[in-house]
């Protein structure tokens, strides 16, 4: 009976201790997680040490001269070294099988076909973006006009703070960074949790307003609740043989905040190939789930991939395209664009030869993963930085990571430059080709304006979405003018007094047109008695 009542004891304390680790630990039940492994192993380990005991107690007689006396010791029991013994081969042989057929070196083009790269032509797919829709307000000036937003409500910021996160998303065709609040201490969570969280952050990223949204339902489960409302918990226990890690928050298009959880597969062998191929949606105030392949994602959400998993996925397919041995094509850094209703990630791409220049650019659609490269020979990100930077010098601005855009047909970069307290104090466009070529301004209209005006664009529309018109007619006069160093030609049409502008890059034909040639343009309508050609085609 004490046997069985310590065997007992034994097995309940076992029980406990499993249980309460899983609690906390959260490994997802999967033969491709290496958390869920290395847990079980502990787990085994300790059942072993439980069940059969680690060491015996023993005993010898040693004589000393006349006399003798008897000395205890331990010895490791034969059958727990026995099972330590197979638990830590097992252990080993799982790693060395899961790094083999996982290993890049054998499984190269699976690697680079995780994300399918497709060729692009930057100046005609990449929408030219008025100087007002330029996005001005980075992740840590949201931070910044958050907590100043925060603590004009005094009887909040008592009570709660607003978390970092500040996701990028697109809230009815404008871009804006949401976070929620969360308890600003464990005493806070203890005297709120039961009425919730009854606000989030919303910032526009264009224009920086800032507006704390209350809800009429308060959001229940987040990452900074406790036990089974802490989100993570909450979504393991929901989907517990589903592998995810982080989780952001997004609105859908009437305002209610919902968590995006991108759900993991490997793809390559047993440990390899992360890839995201389904995503769980879940109401942030009541926390009901639904499970959704990546195919079906509504088109509200905006970020069904992790960033830093696509980052890889295009180092892997930069590498490996052409088998293992390949020259490296790297990132060193990244930015959000919004274009149409999607988010974007932005990211130059280097060779292994040269990392002071992009051979080109990737966009990748962060709800769909379509990647389109764009081959665009350019300075590299962090060069332009510098380029700003000592275009202010003597000011000791910092610049921010660009963003990149189509301003006057050309990949442009836009930058902020904060002062050492950061604070935004200008802007700056650079050509992305000839980083060289640099304009800073006060404002983004003055910068904006400036740069057109050094391109060869003298109309600045102001109207947020100033249309296109396609005109036809005979040319009547021709002339090539040159502008910082490219190339422009100005037409005019017979039985009009109207110029119109158009770059070298519309085409190789461009520069042998003359005058009594039939052309149609595509133009961008304004009051200005010039006019930029956005498309050129010969009649």
């Amino acid at each position: 009976m004490m046997k069985k009542k310590k065997i007992l004891n034994k097995a309940i304390f076992f029980l406990l201790v499993v249980a309460l680790s899983y609690y906390v630990i959260l490994p997802p039940i999967h033969y491709q997680s290496s958390l869920f492994w290395g847990y079980a192993f502990v787990v085994t380990f300790l059942a072993l040490g439980l069940f059969l005991g680690i060491f015996e107690k023993k005993q010898r007689e040693v004589s000393f001269g006349k006399t003798s006396k008897v000395l205890w010791y331990y010895v490791p029991k034969k059958k727990a070294f026995k099972g330590f013994f197979l638990l830590s081969v097992f252990a080993l042989l799982l790693m060395a099988v899961g790094y083999v057929s996982s290993a890049e070196v054998f499984h190269a083009g699976r690697y680079a076909n995780l994300i399918e790269k497709k060729e692009g032509n930057f100046e005609q797919e990449v929408k030219e973006v008025p100087w007002n829709k330029i996005l001005t307000v980075d992740r840590d000036t949201a931070i910044r006009l958050g907590n100043r937003k925060m603590g004009e409500v005094v009887d909040l910021v008592s009570q709660f703070v607003v978390s970092e996160d500040y996701a990028q998303v697109n809230y009815k065709g404008t871009p804006v960074r949401i976070s929620p609040l969360q308890y600003a201490s464990v005493i806070k969570w203890v005297t709120n949790h039961s009425e919730g969280i009854p606000y989030y952050m919303k910032v526009n990223m264009i224009n920086g307003e800032t507006e704390l949204v209350k809800l009429t339902e308060a959001i229940k489960y987040s990452k900074s609740e406790y036990f089974n409302r802490y989100i993570y918990r909450h979504l393991r226990f929901q989907y517990p043989f589903k592998m995810f890690t982080d989780s952001d928050m997004e609105i859908d298009e009437n305002g209610k905040p919902f968590w995006v959880t991108p759900v993991y597969d490997k793809r390559i062998g047993l440990f390899g190939g992360l890839d995201v191929q389904e995503v769980i949606l879940t109401d942030a105030c009541t926390g009901k789930s639904e499970l959704y392949k990546i195919k079906d994602v509504p088109t509200w959400i905006d970020r069904a991939h992790n960033t830093d998993l696509i980052m890889e996925q295009i180092n892997w397919n930069g590498k490996y395209q052409n088998g293992f041995i390949n020259a490296h094509v790297g990132q060193k850094g990244y930015n959000y664009l919004a274009l149409g209703d999607d988010v974007y990630v932005y990211t130059g791409i280097t060779s292994v030869s040269s990392d002071a220049s992009n051979i080109g650019f990737v966009l990748v659609n962060m709800r769909t993963k379509d990647c389109v490269f764009y081959s665009v020979p350019s300075a590299e990100e962090f060069s332009a930085m510098g380029s700003a930077e000592g275009a202010v010098q003597e000011k000791n601005y910092r610049a921010t990571f660009p963003l990149l855009y189509n301003i006057n047909g050309r990949p442009t970069y836009f930058l902020s430059l904060k002062d050492q307290a950061g604070l935004i104090k200008m802007y700056a466009f650079i050509d992305a080709e000839n980083y060289q070529r640099v304009v800073t301004g006060v404002t983004v209209k003055e910068a904006f304006k400036a740069f057109s005006t050094d391109t060869g664009n003298t109309n600045i529309d102001d109207s947020t979405d100033a249309p296109t018109e396609v005109i036809n007619g005979k040319i009547s006069a021709k002339e090539t003018v040159l502008i910082g160093g490219d190339t422009y030609y100005y037409f005019m049409l017979e039985g009009a007094s109207t110029v119109y502008i158009a770059p070298y890059s519309l085409g190789d034909f461009v520069p042998f047109l003359k005058a009594g040639d039939m052309v149609a343009l595509t133009v961008r309508q304004s009051d200005s008695t010039s006019k930029r050609v956005l498309e050129l085609e010969k009649k």
